[in-house]
């Protein structure tokens, strides 16, 4: 069976791209991963601007890296600092989805409730402001908080400052800020609470950077929004069918898995129509951040693509060595994580590396 990641589940696991990344090199991109010690029995991994998330079995969410704008969730002795020791999201238990934005994060409980935190300044987190940030004159909110008007969600997405939420009926609800029209709402205006995004129905998975978004229908069929003001609403991507993946790209291009396990990529200037990408194949699941590109073999293996500040062609993919048996990425700004089948972390060409955590219990 295909290991197929749900993009709006790891990531935005995908999901909180922001550019704070070097130019890639290929020698940066083939860095040699290191186990995160301590963080086993993970589920499911986020990776936001400089910081990384990770949903565990028991359902609590833990994170590690920066926490200048509370994008932790952890009640003090967290904000302000950078951390390698993984701590505990305050107040989340059975959570069964993570999110992460580049200063915001969003957890799905199984009651089906959405509960977000951290940066607050185009009201990506669904509630009032809130006090400033531990070292920033603006808006954040310190420990997860429900958001009001959601229920029966089964997953969220979030990137840049902006936050999705999939209902269990298809339909997709946004808020945050709005000026590239990456909320596909049609028009650029924040939004400070979720609205229904009309124009998607029927939505089995999201992907999301700080400017687009791309959706997959239940049919297989794909639908992209933002960027512009021109493309605040979402349209379907002409040629694309049978899709089972979608990852959406910032300086990258947007790429769909095939069921047959082919990547195809589409949206940059240089080749707008979607294109079959080369040196890869068949893959079981596909992650994509803002300046970089991942996808899983379906030995575990990992393969990886980039693209420099200047926006230059994407650089061919190339595997990662030393990583075996992953079954999921996060391809964000700073960190690198990968999930292996056995519940453990793997980082790679990261700020700074987790190091052990408490026992849950602890």
């Amino acid at each position: 069976m295909l290991r197929c990641v749900i993009s709006i589940v790891v990531g935005s696991l995908i999901l909180g791209a922001t550019i704070l990344q070097p130019p890639a090199t290929t020698a940066a991109q083939s860095s040699t991963p290191v186990p995160a010690s301590g963080l086993d029995g993970v589920v499911a991994i986020a990776s936001g601007g400089c910081h990384g998330l990770a949903l565990r079995a028991d359902g609590t969410v833990w994170g590690w890296d920066c926490d200048s704008d509370w994008e932790l969730g952890a009640a003090p002795p967290g904000g302000g600092i950078i951390t390698d020791t993984p701590i505990q999201a305050t107040g989340l238990d059975r959570v069964q989805g993570i999110a992460t934005g580049s200063d915001h994060g969003l957890a799905v409980r199984s009651d089906g409730t959405v509960w977000a935190w951290g940066k607050n300044d185009h009201g990506q987190v669904g509630v009032p402001q809130g006090e400033n940030c531990p070292h920033h004159p603006r808006p954040c909110v310190q420990i997860p908080v429900p958001v009001p008007g959601l229920s029966g969600v089964k997953s969220v997405a979030a990137a840049g400052d902006s936050s999705f939420a999939l209902g269990a009926d298809g339909t997709v609800w946004a808020w945050g800020a709005n000026g590239s029209g990456q909320l596909g709402t049609g028009t650029t205006a924040d939004l400070p609470s979720p609205t229904q995004v009309d124009a998607l129905t029927d939505i089995t998975s999201l992907s999301v950077t700080g400017t687009s978004g791309v959706a997959l229908q239940a049919d297989g069929t794909v639908w992209d929004w933002g960027g512009t003001a021109e493309r605040a609403s979402p349209t379907r991507v002409a040629d694309l069918n049978g899709v089972i993946a979608v990852g959406a790209g910032d300086l990258l291009p947007n790429v769909a898995l095939q069921a047959d396990g082919s990547v195809w990529s589409w949206g940059d200037p240089r080749s707008p129509s979607p294109q079959a990408m080369e040196g890869i194949g068949p893959m079981t699941a596909i992650a994509v951040g803002a300046l970089q590109g991942g996808a899983i073999a379906a030995d575990g293996s990992v393969w990886v693509w980039a693209v420099s500040f200047s926006g230059s062609t994407p650089e061919p993919p190339v595997p990662v060595e030393g990583l075996r048996d992953i079954v999921a990425l996060a391809m964000g700004g700073e960190s690198r994580p990968a999930l292996k089948a056995d519940g453990t972390v793997w980082v790679w060409n990261q700020y700074s590396q987790p190091t052990q955590v408490p026992a849950p219990d602890a």
